[in-house]
Order: C-alpha cells, then structure tokens, then sequence
C-alpha cells in the first residue's frame, strides 16, 4: 500500500479547536493544526512515514559460489 492510495479526510475538532487530519485506512492516526491545508499535509506525510518505516526490508543476497 502507498500513502497515495489511502483516504484522507479533514474535519473540525471543537474539542481542540483546531483542524483535524485523519486516514479511513488508520483510524488511530491523527494531525490536528489552525490549518485546514497544513492538517492534510500532516496527515499524508505520517502515513507515508508510517509505511515506510513498516515496509518489509530487502536484505541483501548472500554471494552463491
């Protein structure tokens, strides 16, 4: 799975009054900040970050001889 494939939503926190960036794909995730723009950037660059840091590892081919 890539970030780019994942569903992004923003909506008002009234809690924290701020904007709140969130991903249907990780529900636990959240970004919040004053704005609504940056609350989507957020969210996209830690899902990204996410599945980056839990992609399998290649490791290299030990040398046949």
């Amino acid at each position: 799975m890539k970030a780019q494939q994942c569903t992004y939503r923003v909506e008002w926190s009234e809690a924290d009054k701020q904007w709140a960036g969130l991903c249907l794909e990780f529900p636990d995730l959240r970004c919040l900040h004053a704005s609504q723009a940056e609350a989507r950037v957020l969210i996209e660059q830690l899902v990204a970050e996410l599945l980056e840091d839990t992609a399998p590892r290649r490791l290299p081919r030990p040398d046949k001889k």
